[in-house]
């Protein structure tokens, strides 16, 4: 994902950098068939009077930080595998070991469930 940031950026740059007006220099020579020689020297500059390219550098600021939320995206999904994975670790270590050890809990839970249903019938039955 950094390789991505960083090609936004170059690509950020190459647009700023392109919004500058490109200067051409020319030179050249002209001969006469009579004998003669005339020399030309010419300067250019384009003038952005309503191109400043402002589209293509938004295009690249927003596939800049897309790059960023996708990275954003990804950290926080490890982040939560990661989580996940913990919380599964913890609930196996708390949970019986063996089948005796699950046995003993049901048998307690049991033995606590078993007056509860006593009353239970007792009430219905006095109805």
């Amino acid at each position: 994902m950094v390789t991505i940031e960083r090609a936004a950026d170059a690509a950020i740059r190459l647009q700023d950098a392109q919004k500058i007006p490109d200067l051409t220099l020319g030179t050249g020579i002209n001969q006469i068939p009579a004998g003669g020689s005339t020399y030309n020297v010419g300067v250019g500059i384009t003038l952005p009077v309503h191109d400043r390219n402002q589209g293509e550098r938004a295009k690249a600021l927003i596939e800049k930080r897309k790059a960023q939320n996708q990275q954003q995206l990804i950290t926080n999904q490890v982040t939560s595998d990661v989580d996940k994975a913990l919380v599964a670790f913890a609930t196996a270590n708390k949970s019986p070991k063996s089948l005796s050890e699950l046995l003993q809990a049901a048998e307690a839970f049991g033995a606590k469930v078993k007056p509860l249903g006593q009353a239970i019938q007792t009430l219905v039955a006095a109805r």
